[in-house]
């Protein structure tokens, strides 16, 4: 876990067509302080107005001081800065810890995911309930469209919905979760779904992972939300599974799958397009996919790519983002980019979102600044907003140093009519005031840059 389209918005959002300039400017926008949220982990989104909504995973009016200490929040924030809780989660029928962003459902809605609460009779309520599915309106006006059910041994609607949702045209609503489905010996609360909701939040599981630890294996740990293509066929990614005896810091797990699933009379087949080796190409997907007008996939691994940058220790390398193309049926991997660490950065673990004009934008949640204090996962430095042109060339920019933030495991928005990219950060900020007691770090920020 995180510590995650015939063109279309998922958790990551992109807003009328325009051309970008180089030259940036970084502004923090806001520092939460614990009691209107803290640890923000997902993308944001904006309204018409130019507010933007996001959530954060602990914090909120059940906080009572200290370090994830309350059940998250849904907030606002002005243009003009100023930020409005619209809701505290309770870990209740309402739901708890919100990990994905928003996405926009018509006129003043968005919906989101809660990983935690709904349903706490579920079969694993000692975690607090399966998780839910949320609308909410611009006043903060909350409702429970789903309550997710647990594990099974029948395929279910699944556990502990991390990734954000997909929404198709008919109001559908799409995603991943990361526990659920199928019990095995393995893992007795499952190894995660992609599921479907309907309009009258009805779930179902499409697909139930297997997670077998052999060459049969599907993929484990579904962290991703989902994209879909024109013939209606949905991507994602696995953190887990796949190539088991491949080189990953995990044992014996797997380093990660890109996976299809495709509808048909008799419901949905899954393939496995591609399964991570852990070497040059990659390990451990965390987020979702972007497809181009040709179909292609491009995607991010935390680890995997440059194994001369040691992380954890050993040469797992810093990441990469990657691109599957299909020819003729047949699928085929490339690295777009290998991260090196230093300042360059390193460990992507957010969505990518991609401009007119082909490039590309992300976070790496450690390099940059590396004489930064706060830095973690054994890499130094505090994460980066990079871009990566058409030709994989990177740049970055901006490199967080604590006080305006640092780890930025959400992915960006980009907003193209006014040349702006938003993102948040999981600590850093306040870093004074709200942390533990000899344990600096911060309840996170939200951020712009103009590149």
């Amino acid at each position: 876990m995180k510590t995650k389209l015939l063109l279309t918005v998922t958790a990551f959002m992109v807003l009328a067509a325009g051309s970008l300039v180089q030259a940036q400017t970084f502004t923090v926008l806001h520092k939460f302080n614990l009691k209107d949220g803290q640890n923000p982990q997902g993308a944001l989104a904006q309204d018409k107005a130019g507010n933007l909504y996001g959530t954060t995973v602990f914090g909120g009016s059940y906080a009572s001081g200290g370090q994830d200490k309350g059940n998250g929040t849904i907030f606002k924030l002005s243009p003009g800065g100023k930020e409005t809780v619209l809701h505290s989660f309770s870990s209740g029928t309402d739901g708890g810890s919100p990990y994905a962003g928003l996405i926009p459902g018509g006129p003043n809605n968005f919906y989101g995911v809660a990983m935690v609460g709904g349903d706490l009779s579920c079969p694993s309520a000692d975690l607090g309930g399966c998780g839910t599915i949320f609308k909410i309106n611009t006043s903060g006006k909350l409702t429970t469209v789903h309550a997710f059910t647990g594990a099974s041994n029948t395929p279910t609607d699944g556990q502990g919905p991390e990734a954000g949702l997909f929404r198709d045209k008919a109001g559908n609503l799409f995603g991943t979760t990361f526990w659920g489905g199928l019990s095995f010996a393995l893992d007795s609360n499952g190894c995660g779904t992609v599921y479907e909701v309907n309009p009258n939040g009805v779930g179902i599981g499409l697909y139930s992972f297997e997670c077998f630890l052999n060459s049969a294996s599907d993929g484990w740990r579904p962290a991703s939300s989902l994209v879909e293509d024109s013939a209606g066929n949905l991507y994602g990614t696995t953190e887990l599974g796949g190539l088991v005896d491949c080189s990953s810091p995990f044992s014996n797990t797997g380093c990660g799958t890109v996976f299809e699933l495709t509808p048909g009379s008799a419901g949905w087949t899954e393939t496995i397009l591609y399964k991570f080796t852990g070497g040059t190409d990659g390990s451990a997907p965390m987020a979702g996919l972007v497809i181009d007008s040709q179909g292609s996939l491009y995607g991010t691994t935390s680890a995997g790519g440059d194994l001369s940058c040691p992380t954890l220790g050993s040469s797992y390398g810093c990441g990469t983002v990657f691109k599957l193309t299909n020819r003729n049926g047949t699928w085929t991997e490339s690295v777009f980019y290998a991260f090196p660490g230093g300042s360059n950065g390193a460990a992507p673990e957010s969505q990518l979102v991609r401009d007119s004009a082909g490039n590309f934008y992300g976070t790496a949640v450690n390099g940059g600044y590396v004489k930064c204090p706060y830095g973690t996962n054994g890499y130094p430095g505090c994460g980066v907003v990079f871009k990566l042109t058409p030709q994989g060339k990177e740049s970055v920019l901006h490199a967080f140093k604590g006080p305006d933030g640092f780890t930025p495991l959400g992915g960006l928005l980009l907003n193209m009519s006014t040349n702006t990219l938003y993102g948040t950060t999981t600590g850093g900020g306040d870093i004074a005031h709200c942390s533990l007691a000899g344990y600096y770090s911060g309840c996170g920020v939200v951020y712009k840059v103009n590149p």
